[in-house]
């Protein structure tokens, strides 16, 4: 399965302000939104009208409006969505929305907020959905003429929307938690994303957080009811998953890229993990995804 990849000027059309770009949903929209697609900046899609199918990492939802869609960088997504649709989508890169912003100010909200924001239907919610319409309003009438001052207006009113998202995703149930065990959390799970193809010894997280296995199995088991090696083999599952289904990628590319000794050592650990090869790992994928690949 191919996959696009689409930057922010190919919806600016412009780098004179290539940190942020908002249009409404029209037919060319809707065709590039439904190629299985990875973006290389943040996405806010704001649905208004009408109906379809939601793709996302590796999960899918049938989706209806109102809805929004909160994608981040390098995620692989994929929406169709109804002739009838109607909405605005929102595009910036990390100027506006900045990662150390959840690492610090907002660290409570950053657990698993991928998968909190990804989709959010507002049915039954509307008075929160045009409250976030209302800040989209707001950078609409700074359309014309754009000026600096004007632009740094509309990207004040993006923070809004999304902290007005963040604000309407479903909660964690985290009250009284000491703030340095969200903290010594929050930091395991950054260090898996940047070092789980290199790095798989819990001894080696818990040296470079300066914490015990002890004491990090049981922040692993509080917030995600798992133990740390778990959540490291399931992060690096989830990329073999990606590489096997998106990227076609030879099993002893694949390998290499994963930090495995061996293209052998990869195809044990895929039946040990997955109780099949990894031929049959990827035809179940290729199943899994054919709802995706087979458009109507």
């Amino acid at each position: 399965m191919n996959i696009e990849q689409y930057h922010l000027g190919n919806y600016s059309g412009s780098s004179k302000h290539s940190s942020f770009a908002m249009v409404p949903i029209d037919e060319a929209q809707r065709e590039m939104l439904s190629t299985v697609h990875r973006n290389s900046f943040f996405q806010i899609i704001l649905l208004r009208q009408g109906q379809g199918r939601y793709f996302v990492g590796l999960e899918q939802f049938s989706i209806s409006a109102p809805a929004i869609f909160f994608i981040f960088p390098r995620q692989i997504s994929s929406l169709e969505l109804s002739e009838d649709a109607q909405g605005d989508l929102l595009m910036f890169d990390e100027s506006i929305f900045c990662s150390a912003i959840l690492a610090n100010e907002l660290k409570e909200y950053n657990i698993g907020l991928h998968q909190r924001v990804n989709f959010l239907s507002y049915e039954g919610r509307e008075p929160l959905f045009e409250d976030i319409l209302r800040s989209k309003q707001q950078i609409d009438a700074l359309e014309q003429p754009l000026n600096n001052i004007r632009e740094i207006e509309r990207k004040f009113f993006c923070k809004i929307i999304i902290l007005k998202i963040i604000d309407s995703a479903p909660p964690h149930d985290f009250q009284g938690v000491e703030d340095a065990d969200l903290g010594a959390y929050i930091s395991f799970r950054k260090l898996v994303d940047e070092q789980f193809s290199s790095e798989r010894h819990v001894e080696s997280y818990c040296q470079s957080l300066g914490v015990s296995a002890k004491k990090l199995n049981l922040l692993c088991k509080k917030f995600a009811q798992s133990s740390p090696l778990k959540l490291i083999h399931d992060r690096l599952s989830t990329e073999i998953k990606k590489m096997l289904i998106f990227e076609e990628m030879p099993m002893k590319e694949i390998a290499y890229s994963l930090g495995f000794e061996s293209q052998s050592a990869l195809n044990k650990y895929i039946l040990s993990k997955f109780d099949c090869n990894p031929s049959q790992l990827k035809e179940k994928l290729r199943e899994e995804a054919s709802m995706i690949s087979s458009r109507k």
